[in-house]
Order: C-alpha cells, then structure tokens, then sequence
C-alpha cells in the first residue's frame, strides 16, 4: 500500500525546484512512488522509462504551486497572529513584487517565522490530502490510518428529526469514549431528536451525506442566555470515523458559518478539548483564532482538563 510519507517526500522533492524542474510519479495499481532524478547528474538509470509513465496509471505528484494556497493562507495567518497595527503594512507588501521574500523578514522581526512555516506546511499536508482523494488514491497515513477515496461531491442539508439515529450513532463514542465532548450520558433517541427540533428552530444544523451514509454533522447553538448575546453562536461539527482526514470537516464547517452569517449572526465561538492538534488545525483552517484556555474546567475519564476558545467574526459589525 502507498504510505503517505512517501507520497510527502516526493512532493517536497518535487517542489524543492522551479515549476516542472523535478518530477515525481506514484501508481495506484503498482503501489508505488518514484522519483525522477537527471541522468547526467546521479548516473543512475531511472526505475521506470518516461514511456511507461505516461501510459500506464502513474500519475505526476504536484508541485505546491499546484495546490493553490497563495495568499489567500498569508491573510489568514496574518489575521490570526500579527498585530492589528501591522496589517496595513502585510496588505502594501502584498500589493507589490518580491511579498515572499519581505513577508520573510516581517516574521523574523516579529519572532513569526517558524509559527508561519507550521501553519504553512499543515496546510500544505492537507491540501495534498485533499488532491489524493480527488486522485482516488488510498494511502496509509502516518499514524497507521488507512485513508480511502470518497467522493467529495456531498450532499449537505438541513438535519431532521429522521436523521437523529445517524447522528447519534457518530455522537455516542465521542461520548462513551473520549473528551472532545464534556457530555457523559448518551441521550435516549428521543431525547436527542428534539434535540435537533430545537436547535433547528433558530440555529443552522446540517448533517453531511455520502451517497446514503451520514458522513458527518455542524450546528450553532446559542452561546449564552443574556439576550445581549443574541447575535454570536457556539458551534461544533462531528465527523464519522471513516471520512475524516478527508477534507469533509473544512467544507461542513464552512458551510455551517455561511449559514450562520445569512442567518443575522456575527459571532461564532468554538471550544476545544487539549490536547487535540486536529481539531485546532481545523478551526486555525477554517479562520478561527486562539482567544485563551480555561484551565481544568472539566473532568471526565478520571482526569482534569483544559479547554481552547477559539472566536471568529462571521460578518461586518455594523448596527443589526
């Protein structure tokens, strides 16, 4: 089976050079990466001759232009950890030529440089994710996990009380198993239906299908009582064992915030159980920002734990 360490080593060979300078290969059928490295140079014959290459079901690993990250991502990382005052200065280096190499220097001065290299290639790790599964190829992942291609055309809805037995069929081992959710009871079917009812009634809940199988759920709830607080929601999104890593959690969650914003809502507000370093990444990925941690606020499992905030503004804060 194809390991996605070696898929990330060939990328990165690939990107270490100019556009199309260096190329490398995998195959789905044969389960194999290659690498092109220039005759003249190593003296080695390559292992697989240009023609098969592009004849049998090799297919050429992208280089990271390809991915098409830009500055889209720069804006984000900026937003998220440079200085409010200094934003006027990011979006003048960015209007001009030579950005990168400033944009360098930038972070050096600000004690930023290594933040934006983890940010830059944790996206870069998912954006390559995201074309092996728009490839088709299953990989096995660092951790072990095998990762199979789905098709990324879901379908995303609007939650019903029909839907309550597949939604909580994904909620209840988070439940039973683990700390993501500080909830300790798994709710009767019922219980759990007007559950749904009820946050419908005034907040986005949308469920995520695969063909027939639910694949994964996002909803806003009220975030506190005080009517002052009418405009800001907390969110949370759930996502099947089987299709994580795959992408499905960026586009539900982007989706649930756009529903949100059409709503009226300005504010969204995420918690996040530590440690939970795929969690966060979504949330750093979809355009949330640390805020602070609640210290051993909750116990569960027979241990103290902490939890991340995260805010995100939905919309401008104009007079609602």
């Amino acid at each position: 089976m194809l390991k996605f360490d070696d898929i990330d080593t060939a990328f990165e060979y690939v990107s270490s050079g100019n556009y199309g300078e260096n190329e490398a290969w995998l195959s789905r059928e044969k389960a194999r990466v290659v690498m092109i490295f220039d005759e003249m140079i190593t003296g080695a014959k390559p292992e697989v001759s240009k023609k098969e290459l592009r004849t049998g079901d090799w297919i050429a690993i992208p280089h990271k232009k390809d991915l098409n990250l830009g500055n889209k991502l720069v804006f984000r990382f900026a937003d998220e950890y440079v200085a409010e005052a200094d934003m006027p200065r990011v979006e003048r280096m960015f209007s001009r030529r030579g950005a990168y190499a400033n944009w360098k220097d930038f972070l050096f001065e600000r004690d930023l440089l290594q933040k934006w290299y983890d940010y830059y290639r944790h996206a870069e790790v998912h954006a390559l994710k995201r074309w092996l599964n728009q490839e088709q190829v299953t990989y096995e992942d660092k951790d072990g996990t095998v990762v199979t291609p789905f098709n990324d055309e879901w379908l995303i809805r609007p939650a019903t009380g029909e839907d309550a037995q597949a939604i909580l069929d994904i909620y209840a081992p988070y439940i039973r198993d683990s700390a993501i959710t500080f909830e300790t009871e798994v709710p009767s079917l019922e219980e759990f239906r007007e559950r749904i009812r009820h946050i419908s009634a005034e907040y986005p809940f949308l469920i995520a299908m695969s063909g027939e199988k639910l694949a994964g759920y996002a909803y806003a709830s009220r975030h506190a009582e005080r009517a002052a607080y009418r405009y800001s929601v907390d969110t949370s999104v759930y996502i099947a064992p089987e299709f994580q890593r795959m992408g499905l959690g960026t586009e539900l969650y982007g989706t649930l915030l756009n529903e949100a914003a059409y709503r009226g809502f300005y504010s969204a507000f995420a918690a996040v159980t530590l440690p939970n370093p795929g969690s966060v990444a979504l949330h750093h990925a979809i355009g949330f920002r640390e805020i602070g941690i609640f210290h051993n606020v909750g116990f569960k499992h027979g241990k103290w734990l902490d939890v991340l905030c995260l805010e995100m503004a939905l919309r401008k804060y104009d007079i609602p």
